[in-house]
């Protein structure tokens, strides 16, 4: 892998009709990655490059460095939006079609890697609509950077960024999150074709009373 990686974030304060919103913390996610960065071998092939997810930023960084990977990290809703923020803090709800209609000019994206609640949707829009070749979503119904979510993404990278392919590395990610034998829902898409995702198909209890999920690719 080579060219730029770029690293969006989000935390809204409260919605359009000013209500609170629940805190993320997408710190913790954004340390590790760079950690992953700094100790992997793409240092000298790779720019890695961070902002909050304004309307303004957002253009600004594709405009600056035309990044090939774009990361967003933050809150999703139901109809496939990824939530970016304005400079109040206020959220500004992005969909499929308003990536598109800036991407387009922006030049070829390989990878969208969405790491939000109800991202799937997003994901399968983003895709329809032609604006990268792939996107990988950690589509979550609860927590958005719970610790199996995390763990998908932090084993990605550090696959991604040592020279292995998208492919490759979704694979080993998926295969990193079954040795826990912990539940996820991992999809990427690919021209318009699922690619895969990770299902719970059964659930066990380990001897000290804990529920533990099975999964299968």
């Amino acid at each position: 892998m080579s060219g730029t990686f770029a690293y969006f974030f989000s935390t809204p304060l409260v919605d359009e009709e000013r209500n609170a919103l629940s805190m993320i913390d997408v710190s913790k996610e954004m340390r590790e990655l760079e950690a992953v960065y700094e100790d992997s071998n793409a240092r000298g092939e790779i720019k890695f490059v961070s902002s909050v997810a304004t309307p303004t930023h957002f253009t600004r960084v594709l405009s600056a460095y035309r990044p090939n990977v774009l990361h967003f990290s933050g809150h999703g809703d139901r109809d496939g939006h990824c939530m970016f923020e304005n400079e109040m803090g206020v959220v500004r709800r992005i969909g499929a079609t308003e990536l598109r209609e800036l991407l387009r000019h922006i030049g070829s994206i390989d990878l969208i890697f969405l790491s939000s609640c109800y991202s799937e949707k997003l994901a399968r829009e983003l895709v329809e609509q032609k604006c990268c070749k792939v996107v990988v979503a950690v589509n979550t119904d609860h927590a958005v950077l719970d610790k199996v979510s995390m763990r998908f993404t932090t084993s990605f990278y550090v696959s991604l960024f040592n020279g292995f392919s998208i492919e490759r590395s979704f694979e080993i990610a998926r295969a990193r999150i079954k040795l826990d034998m912990t539940s996820g829902n991992f999809v990427k898409l690919a021209s318009n074709r699922d690619a895969g995702k990770i299902t719970v198909t059964s659930r066990k209890r380990h001897s000290n009373g804990e529920m533990f999920d099975i999964v299968r690719a």
